[in-house]
């Protein structure tokens, strides 16, 4: 809200009169001084804005009237008579004292009245956004003015230093001005020892820092992952390395390829290198993997499907690595990127023909094929309403019963029933159904809702929460097939299903498929679109 925040009034005679306000002035305070300048009464007339008439006893604040609003003068149907108001005063102890006053009452007299035993020097009375405080104050300060005319409302009574009032808390103190190079003055030695102590405690917190990364670094299951893809597919990589940031900028010109400075290498924290085509393992990453293939010896699995326990409450959020400004910049080659996906997304929503249920169906079947054909298994995590975790590792075809004959080992009484479901939206598991079909490969959390709880000796056997996270990825590295050979094999098996939806599944011995097969391709129309070739 405007410092200068003014209100412009049209009187019944005709002038316009420009009162100043501020945001705790009170719409009859305004309507009083327009009234006083001009010789009306105020009791006779409100105050309207456009269409609406405004209530005397708002406050500007909360009115949501603009800077040098217009308002006009109307007369009231009848005369605007004083009325009682309801007031509470609460006090620093939390006691409440209660009375009813009339609307011209002033709020020393209110404290008089409710609590005389406070009465002092240093109240501050507190309505809303206002803090009136001073015995002049309080006793020019009345209800009428706080826009109390009717109804109820509570006031604070507290004892403060009105000396502080005025100041305010949580503020800095002045900046230093920029030191001009030219007229800088020479430092004394005991400056220049004060920076150097200083540079030297910079220094050892950096290397303090460094140590910690690269321990958190060893641990990370997602650095262990990418040191696992990177082994496995080191011939297949490309052998430039790529910086962001690059290409012309929109809004800037064309601008040179930004790449980032080269960190300075220490002792304390060795970095890969990439050299020409041939990509090797650094030690440091050599490291990794030893650490990670000696955690993974150490692993005692509880039982059956690789099971472990952990507690959830002991995670811990995985670092991310910051990128920096110049990923954010649009660059042409991107603006063309996103063009080109664009038209192709509305080429393919203005020529792709509609469905039937039949390629509704054969859609669904390949994509089923397609997870069973690159997810051999699937790591499924049971959450119990202590935090407490259960991974297992099933296949894509076991049911949900399957699920909850492992639970029940674990448990203390197996004889109660419980539920399994998934959130969000919440979804019961049907015990007959397939996970492929419940949507629970190539991973899922499920919740355990039932009466049983975990077994005691279980607490005794809980893991790291990264070493199953460590587990579970290696699981999925070994169980998971290559692109290559999952769209080869899911080629294959989808032409075999699409040829028998189409044929009706004849018979080995059919001599007439051969002909079912050319009559069904030549009588289709030309203007036949066929959603899968």
């Amino acid at each position: 809200m405007a410092a200068n925040k003014s209100v412009t009034v049209l009187a019944p005679n005709g002038r316009r009169q420009n009162v100043k306000i501020t945001p705790n002035t009170t719409i009859l305070q305004v309507l009083e001084e327009v009234c006083q300048k001009q010789g009306f009464s105020s009791k006779k007339w409100d105050l309207k804005h456009f269409n609406q008439t405004l209530d005397s006893s708002s406050i500007f604040r909360f009115t949501g009237l603009p800077n040098n609003a217009q308002l006009e003068m109307v007369q009231r149907s009848k005369e605007r008579e004083l009325s009682s108001v309801t007031i509470g005063v609460q006090l620093e102890n939390g006691q409440r004292v209660m009375g009813e006053f009339s609307s011209d009452t002033t709020l020393i007299e209110i404290v008089r009245s409710l609590c005389p035993g406070e009465e002092a020097g240093n109240m501050v009375i507190t309505y809303m956004h206002q803090e009136i405080h001073g015995a002049d104050n309080l006793s020019t300060t009345s209800l009428q003015s706080l826009g109390l005319s009717d109804g109820r409302a509570m006031l604070r009574l507290l004892h403060r230093d009105l000396d502080k009032l005025t100041t305010q808390a949580h503020v800095a103190g002045q900046l230093p001005s920029k030191s001009n190079k030219a007229n800088a003055k020479p430092q004394r030695p005991g400056n220049n020892s004060h920076s150097a102590l200083q540079q030297a405690s910079n220094a050892a917190s950096n290397v303090v820092s460094n140590v910690k990364n690269q321990v958190k670094k060893a641990f990370d299951p997602l650095s262990m992952l990418k040191n696992e893809k990177s082994t496995q597919n080191k011939h297949a990589r490309g052998s430039g390395k790529r910086f962001m940031g690059g290409g012309n900028v929109l809004g800037h010109g064309n601008r040179a390829q930004v790449k980032p400075e080269p960190e300075p290498e220490s002792e304390s924290e060795p970095r890969n290198k990439n050299q020409g085509s041939s990509q090797e393992t650094s030690p440091d990453a050599d490291g990794e993997l030893e650490v990670a293939e000696e955690v993974m010896e150490t692993i005692e699995y509880l039982g059956e499907r690789n099971a472990l326990i952990f507690n959830q409450a002991q995670a811990q959020a995985i670092p991310r690595e910051n990128l920096p400004d110049n990923f954010y910049d649009l660059t042409v080659d991107d603006a063309k990127a996103l063009l080109r996906d664009a038209k192709r997304q509305r080429e393919a929503f203005e020529d792709n023909p509609l469905l039937t249920n039949a390629q509704r169906e054969l859609e669904r079947t390949q994509s089923t094929l397609n997870k069973l054909h690159k997810y051999r298994k699937t790591i499924i995590r049971i959450q119990f309403p202590g935090q407490m975790v259960l991974q297992g590792i099933f296949g894509p075809v076991e049911t949900v019963q399957h699920i909850k004959d492992f639970i029940k080992e674990y448990l203390e009484t197996t004889e109660n029933d419980f539920d399994l479901y998934v959130t969000p939206p919440k979804k019961n598991l049907s015990s007959s159904h397939r996970l492929i079909d419940e949507g629970l490969v190539p991973s899922a959390i499920i919740y355990y809702s039932g009466v049983s709880g975990l077994k005691p000796e279980l607490r005794n056997k809980l893991v790291d929460p990264k070493i199953a996270s460590v587990q579970a990825i290696k699981s999925r590295i070994t169980t998971t097939r290559s692109d290559s050979q999952t769209l080869q094999d899911s080629n294959v098996n989808i032409g075999h299903s699409s040829s028998r939806d189409n044929l009706g599944d004849p018979s080995p011995g059919s001599s007439g498929s051969g002909a079912n097969a050319s009559g069904a391709s030549s009588y289709a129309p030309k203007w036949f679109k066929r959603a899968f070739k």
